[in-house]
């Protein structure tokens, strides 16, 4: 009976958790240094301003 309910333990919460927190990490680590959308472009904004002043 002990041993059913250590599988269970582990089937239902650990090994879930395990798969979880390995999509989150994996999530993490790509977007960790990944630029946001959105984020301004110093050299792109430049060569707009410019071609604009033509």
């Amino acid at each position: 009976m002990r041993a059913y309910r250590i599988i269970l333990v582990l089937v239902q919460y650990f090994i879930p958790l395990a798969i979880i927190s390995y999509a989150y990490a994996r999530m993490a680590h790509r977007l960790w240094g990944s630029r946001a959308p959105g984020n301004a472009q110093h050299s792109r904004d430049r060569n707009l301003l410019k071609n604009k002043k033509k």
